[in-house]
């Protein structure tokens, strides 16, 4: 058993740790729309995690590589465990991130309080992507998940922020309606107004629902061209 307690075996199952990490890491970086310093910053520690994780070996193409000591690759262990642990906050936030943002548009799909999004941007979020999770196979509970790996996505709470971005109109109506709600003291358009609330029922969708722009009007009426 002693030789589980070496540096080779350590290192061997460290660079396994940096193989997985790296590949979550590009997923990022392919799929996720960062900001310039950021992407830069991640793409560096994915550079720097395939050079340390090189150094670590004792072998390569099956020769044992010259003037490379075991402080060395004790050395290069230490640094490519630190960028794993980096690599695991980093990819380990973003799951975090995902089932908050999940837990909120569960919660504003009931009208719950507390809910960071209101009950029409929740509506207006899943019409927009329901080419992607309205399909067989994917219940509720996955949609979400559906809906970033159909549209490419890796952030939630961003795409989130993206969809009601190129829906304001919608949005900007369903808050228009949703004060006329609150406000309006006569009965009849009081009814009305709840009516406009709800796409549940037999009172039919909210009229701001016909507003909503879906994923794919935008990419091709919509949407800029690339340049």
């Amino acid at each position: 058993m002693a030789y589980r307690k070496t540096v080779g075996y350590r290192a061997e199952l460290e660079r396994k740790k940096t193989a997985t990490r790296i590949r979550a890491l590009e997923n990022i970086l392919a799929n996720e729309k960062l900001e310039r310093n950021s992407r830069k910053k991640f793409e560096n520690m994915v550079d720097e995690m395939r050079a340390v994780s090189d150094e670590t070996r004792t072998y390569k193409d099956g020769k044992r590589i010259v003037g490379r000591s075991q402080e060395d690759i004790e050395a290069a262990l230490s640094r490519l465990t630190e960028l794993n642990e980096s690599a695991t906050v980093y990819t380990g936030d973003r799951r975090r991130g995902f089932l908050f943002t999940q837990n909120q548009l569960n919660m504003a799909s009931v009208d719950a309080e507390g809910s960071v999004y209101t009950k029409a941007e929740a509506k207006i979020f899943y019409r927009a992507t329901q080419k992607a999770w309205q399909r067989e196979g994917i219940g509720e509970h996955e949609r979400n998940e559906a809906i970033l790996q159909y549209y490419g996505r890796t952030n939630l709470a961003a795409f989130v922020e993206e969809v009601l971005n190129m829906n304001k109109l919608a949005n900007d109506a369903a808050k228009v309606l949703d004060e006329r709600r609150k406000h309006d003291s006569d009965d009849e358009d009081t009814e009305e107004a709840q009516r406009n609330d709800t796409s549940d029922g037999e009172k039919g969708s909210p009229t701001y629902m016909t507003l909503v722009i879906t994923m794919e009007e935008y990419d091709t009426y919509i949407k800029p061209p690339t340049r």
